[in-house]
């Protein structure tokens, strides 16, 4: 007959667990602990797995999980481990039942809201029936039943009445159930109706729910005995718990039980179980060398495996052999053979999906260990794009993206079979069919500022994933005279915030900021500061267009949340809204004590007509009082270009890819591209006209007082 099969017994061999002798079998004993009395309030972190060896006190954590708590019964299956968590709080009782897989202890399964009818003292799973049997409450509250459980919905079905509530109930490798009652009395119980037999009275009486399992090995039953003290101890402020282990032979004519030791730190217990043989001696031993092959993400391909040449228990492996095959429970294959034959049996599934291929030998002796493969089936999805990387330089926008290299199961897919969807924003405009990872996008430079950003759809085989999402890009520059105080929700739409120190603590919005000296809550931009870390974040502006020969005056207010805690902040302009090209200093790292908003301005020129950005950098020490800006400002003055008077007129034109000056001998003149990259410069000559060749695109020209905008075509 079969067992149950964990993890926990794939290590030992079959030729080990043969070789040992009842005499000097012991067993290990694995159980959830839900409380102990060194958990002071039975503090949910300790609750987990634990094993137990049946000769000395040594428990030993396996697994730590609040939810691998079996207080309403639990019970190891031969595919997962199954446990009813019953929470009392007094007005209302929480029951969630769960479901782990024992190879990792990951949770499978979760069933909220479950009834108290389907509470256990303990459960036991019988491997023959595939069904959990058990001791639970009776539908009026008041008493027991003997029933069984449906894992997949948490519903309970009655069986029968018990009188006495089971301490512990265990079916051995026959598929015969017995049970321990709460007085004491051992009995062995028919599964199909509940009538039990009384074997004899232990001698023990328990005070609350336990837990017991047979080794399948000796058929000795190991239970725990456990009770409370009638008071709080005046120290530790709760009742303390006793627990003991206990062992009895469920095969003696007289069975006595057998105090094996004390659990020293009272540990209350549901949920045991103890791994034994996998298989009965004379059944086939495992199959060899299972191979799954549906190639190319098929649904049909073939499953292949050798029939061992021995038993179970080591013997040369006789007769006929009868082999099926499962995938999620459901039959893929069957067949009979004989030992050491190779087998390949064409099989096929409905859909693509994880499958669990189960193979399983047997003869007249009964069933071998299974052997289990978990694997995608069908064509796999591809795993998400990543890195999707916006940028922009010469007129267009480049995009790229990592393309995937593997499936998100370890399935098969085709990489050929990849298309991509791009959709652009703000305006909507979609890329279909993409093939390659990567989108080349001209975009002219707006007049004013927009934002830009991309959405990437990855589709497979008819499927689409959600998109991903590239970095904005805002394009263009905001118009001078500008400013704003941060009244609106959306303020901080066009700003950059860095947190360069990645402490969470960033610029935000704050719209309710109070000025104590006028008793008024305004709107600002304000750094909260950190209590341990020193600050690094930045507020970096939209970007403006700043040229040459022009003077712009930076103005903003600041202010801070206590005068007994100085904030320091700097500012800084740069190229781009990045910490590294924020070089260009505006205002040293300065200390500011004033609660009210303090106007500070200056003059700001540049080398280089060009798109830039500003920086204001928090970089106080910690636990400070935070700081804040209520409003910022740039304005333009007038420049040494406008002001030259020309007494002749200036004509700007263009004609075939050449723009044309007509100025003043010594005019000076600037030609710049929509981004601020200057193209031409100089002054006018005495020649009739200044002749400059230009290659497709927007233009900037400058001469005197005179500026146009162009656009070449060639």
């Amino acid at each position: 007959m079969t067992r149950i099969l964990t993890a926990l017994t794939i290590a030992l061999t079959a030729q080990a667990v043969i070789a040992q002798t009842q005499q000097q079998h012991t067993p290990e004993i694995y159980a959830s602990v839900y409380s102990a009395n060194s958990w002071v309030e039975h503090q949910l972190e300790e609750i987990g797995i634990y094993r137990f060896a049946a000769d000395n006190y040594a428990p030993e954590l396996i697994k730590q999980d609040p939810y691998l708590d079996a207080s309403g019964g639990g019970a190891m299956t031969d595919d997962f481990y199954f446990c009813t968590v019953e929470l009392n709080f007094g007005d209302f009782v929480d029951i969630t039942h769960y479901a782990f897989d024992p190879d990792t202890w990951t949770e499978s399964l979760r069933l909220t809201d479950g009834l108290p009818g389907a509470v256990a003292t303990d459960m036991t799973y019988d491997p023959q029936t595939a069904k959990i049997y058990g001791c639970f409450n009776s539908d009026s509250g008041d008493g027991f039943v003997f029933g069984t459980l449906n894992e997949a919905n948490g519903q309970r079905k009655k069986i029968s009445d018990i009188d006495i509530p089971w301490l512990a109930c265990s079916i051995d490798r026959n598929g015969q159930l017995y049970a321990i009652d709460m007085a004491g009395n051992l009995m062995k119980v028919n599964k199909a109706n509940g009538s039990a037999t009384l074997l004899g009275n232990l001698g023990i009486t328990a005070g609350i729910r336990s837990t017991g399992a047979i080794d399948p090995r000796t058929g000795l039953f190991y239970f725990v005995v456990s009770s409370q003290d009638a008071d709080r101890d005046p120290e530790l402020g709760f009742r303390l718990t006793h627990s003991d282990l206990y062992s009895v032979d469920i095969n003696a004519a007289t069975p006595v039980a057998k105090h094996l030791y004390a659990l020293d730190d009272g540990e209350v217990m549901g949920g045991m179980w103890i791994p034994g043989p996998i298989a009965d001696n004379g059944a086939p031993d495992a199959p060899d060398n299972l191979f799954v092959n549906f190639p190319q993400g098929a649904l049909n391909g073939t499953v292949e495996f050798s029939i061992p040449a021995k038993t179970f228990g080591g013997s040369d492996l006789t007769g006929e052999v009868s082999w099926s095959i499962r995938a999620n429970g459901e039959l893929l294959a069957e067949g009979k053979s004989t030992a050491t034959a190779k087998i390949s049996a064409p099989a096929k599934v409905d859909k693509a999906g994880m499958y669990q291929i189960e193979l399983t030998l047997s003869n007249q002796a009964g069933r071998s260990p299974k052997v289990k493969q978990k694997m995608w089936l069908g064509h796999d999805m591809p795993r998400p794009i990543t890195a999707v990387d916006l940028s922009y330089a010469q007129g267009k926008f480049t995009l790229s993206w990592n393309a995937p290299a593997e499936s998100e199961n370890g399935g098969y897919f085709d990489p050929s079979k990849i298309s991509y969807t791009v959709l652009r924003h703000p305006d909507g405009k979609t890329f279909n069919n993409l093939t390659a990872p990567e989108l080349s996008d001209e975009v002219p430079i707006p007049d004013g500022l927009e934002v830009y950003s991309y959405d990437v759809t990855l589709n497979y085989n008819g499927t689409s994933m959600p998109p991903v999402t590239s970095n904005i890009w805002r394009l263009g520059s905001v118009k001078l005279p500008w400013s704003t105080e941060f009244n609106a929700e959306n303020a901080l739409d066009l700003f950059t915030r860095i947190d360069v120190n990645g402490d969470k603590n960033e610029w935000y919005r704050e719209w309710e900021w109070y000025i104590e000296a006028t008793d008024e809550l305004v709107a600002a931009v304000a750094y909260p500061y950190s209590s341990t870390n020193p600050a690094d974040d930045w507020l970096i502006t939209p970007p403006f267009m700043l040229e040459t020969g022009k003077t712009y005056t930076l103005g903003f207010e600041a202010m801070v949340m206590s005068e007994s805690d100085p904030e320091r902040m700097a500012v800084y302009y740069g190229e781009a809204p990045l910490v590294n090209l924020m070089t260009n200093e505006i205002f040293a790292p300065f200390a500011m004590t004033n609660m009210s908003p303090e106007q500070h301005s200056t003059d700001i020129t540049v080398n280089t007509s060009g798109i830039y950005y500003i920086g204001f950098h928090a970089c106080s020490e910690p636990n400070k009082s935070g700081l804040a800006l209520k409003s910022i400002s740039l304005t333009a003055k007038s420049s040494a270009i406008e002001s030259v008077a020309s007494p002749d007129p200036i004509a700007i034109t263009t004609d075939n890819g050449t723009i044309t000056i007509s100025a003043p001998e010594a005019t000076p003149y600037c030609v710049t591209t929509a981004d601020g990259r200057i193209i031409a410069s100089g002054t006018t000559t005495s020649e009739p006209a200044t002749l400059i060749p230009l290659p497709t695109g927007i233009y900037i020209v400058k001469a005197g007082p005179e500026a146009r905008k162009l656009h070449i075509n060639r």
